[in-house]
């Protein structure tokens, strides 16, 4: 959610699970991502998302007029542990180097666009005018657009971690 910048998230979209078990533990849904990764060029490969999951004060996404202090103040209160804090950090740079590395990223966004595209004119033809997706050349432009976010987002991703826990290069 942080490195994709989806920006619907953490006040929005946010769901959790567990076995309905006395065991059972809680544990975080990813679900309904469509605003990351330049999805609706909302939220610039630049976005800083720590700002965000940060905020104690965090804007409710739905109800513009309410506060969503609910949404953030886990991570808050896990960021003020030393060990949590420095495992995440360990965590969020071995994945931009190694999930996110943008080579990586362009393969398999390459890979599924190229087993899509022969349905897209189907979908386009049912869902164009209520699914943002008009025509092949909107939905070219929007692969690109992944695309491009892969490639420009490691270094604002890596910058933005640094700045937000005050790590010296």
């Amino acid at each position: 959610e942080i490195y994709s910048c989806n920006i619907d998230w953490p006040a929005n979209n946010h769901r959790l699970w567990r076995p309905r078990t006395a065991e059972g533990k809680w544990r975080w849904m990813l679900f309904d991502t469509e605003f990351g990764f330049n999805g609706f060029q909302w939220a610039p490969v630049t976005t800083n998302m720590f700002a965000k999951v940060l905020d104690p004060d965090i804007d409710d996404y739905v109800n513009k007029d309410l506060k969503a202090p609910w949404a953030t103040r886990v991570f808050i209160k896990m960021t003020q542990n030393e060990e949590f804090r420095n495992e995440f950090i360990s965590r969020y740079l071995s994945h931009i180097y190694t999930t996110y590395d943008p080579q990586r990223v362009i393969g398999i966004v390459d890979s599924l666009s190229a087993r899509l595209e022969s349905e897209m004119p189907r979908h386009i033809a049912r869902w164009g005018s209520e699914g943002g997706i008009y025509n092949m050349d909107v939905w070219r432009q929007n692969v690109q657009g992944m695309e491009d976010f892969a490639i420009e987002r490691p270094p604002y991703a890596v910058a933005h971690l640094m700045q937000t826990f005050h790590i010296q290069e």
